[in-house]
């Protein structure tokens, strides 16, 4: 009884000491985007991708929004753009962007009771500019010469 009272409060610690380190320097930019955006349900984190040494520093913002971010429509491009860049702005008050190389953006759209729609977006913090996991540039889509 003793060992699994042990082992309960060190579960618990374990688990108090990871939020503390891991999670809560991006509480207050969480806070703020769900301030921000409604309805949003955001989650931050930050760091390297454990499993590849040497890739670059990433912010990573998870976030639901109120359109679905695979249509191809005019209009979905530029919602996108604006919550990117607001993202950005609230990004550059709550966090020491100079850390990080890439904010990695997670929409999802949640469709009822069937699939989640989601769309990743990186971009380089110095450039603005599209780049893959490893902070390439990305490649563009060929464009469709019959169009």
């Amino acid at each position: 009884m003793i060992a699994m009272f042990s082992l309960g409060l060190t579960a618990t610690g374990l688990l108090f000491l990871y939020w503390n380190m891991h999670l809560m320097p991006f509480m207050p930019l969480q806070q703020a985007i769900a301030a921000d955006f409604r309805n949003s349900s955001p989650r931050v984190e930050g760091g390297r991708r454990k499993l590849h040494g040497g890739t670059p520093m990433l912010l990573r913002i998870v976030v639901r929004v109120p359109f679905d971010p695979l249509a191809d429509t005019a209009e979905t491009a530029a919602g996108t753009e604006r919550w990117l860049n607001r993202l950005r702005e609230l990004s550059e008050q709550h966090v020491r962007l100079s850390d990080y190389e890439i904010l990695e953006v997670h929409f999802y759209f949640p469709v009822k009771e069937k699939e989640i729609r989601q769309k990743t977006i990186r971009r380089s913090l110095a450039t603005w500019q599209e780049v893959d996991e490893d902070g390439r540039p990305a490649a563009r889509p060929a464009e469709d010469p019959a169009a």
